[in-house]
């Protein structure tokens, strides 16, 4: 039995050949599965409200932030990771009334519209690079926390008062395929969200090629 055995072993490999098996899929099929555990997982019981702000004097900035503030809600929502509250009210009430706003701390916006929990994102730096040669290419810094609103201190990162630091860049693009400044930036503001949620969840390392 144990002749059998081996000389099945022995076989296998040149079987397979001569049938067509696929042995370097096989063999690459083994190393798929590579994870990156969470950094940090919040209460998945406790709502979550997501604050995009940055301190820059433009325009853009505005458009930025609130394109961030919708792709971070909803890959949260997607994965699970907490329940969502709709940004458009922090968003709205910053639109409406800025004084008022500007003088409410993370945790009374929090409050204001039920979250137990909030993401807080500061927007360093969010642009895009171009060359002679046409090609653009974003590139984005953020510092989060997130922030316990009863308790007002931030359950992530502890150790760090500016936040967590978190960058992200596009591909490069070329001008003449039909690619625009807004295009590019819309595109790295979610790149930021994705990097942004990987950070509390379990993530696959073929995810930074898809």
């Amino acid at each position: 039995m144990q002749r059998h055995l081996l000389l099945l072993s022995l076989l296998s490999p040149v079987l397979c050949l001569l049938t067509g098996c696929n042995i370097a899929g096989v063999i690459a099929s083994r190393g798929v599965g590579q994870w990156t555990p969470a950094v940090y997982t919040p209460p998945k019981d406790q709502p979550m409200l997501v604050i995009a702000e940055s301190f820059r004097e433009s325009s853009l900035s505005t458009i930025d932030t609130d394109q961030l503030t919708r792709y971070v809600t909803d890959e949260i929502g997607r994965y699970q990771i907490a329940p969502t509250i709709d940004p458009s009210f922090a968003i709205d009430l910053r639109n409406k009334d800025p004084k008022i706003y500007g003088k409410m701390s993370i945790s009374e916006i929090g409050r204001k519209f039920g979250a137990q929990q909030v993401l807080y994102i500061n927007l360093v730096e969010s642009g895009v690079d171009a060359t002679v040669s046409e090609v653009m290419r974003g590139r984005g810094e953020v510092r989060i926390k997130i922030v316990n609103v009863a308790t007002t201190e931030a359950e992530f990162p502890v150790d760090i008062s500016s936040g967590h630091s978190v960058s992200a860049k596009t591909p490069a693009v070329e001008i003449r395929d039909g690619a625009t400044v807004s295009m590019v930036r819309q595109d790295l503001q979610r790149q930021m969200a994705l990097q942004i949620v990987r950070l509390f969840r379990k993530w696959e390392q073929q995810e930074v090629n898809e």
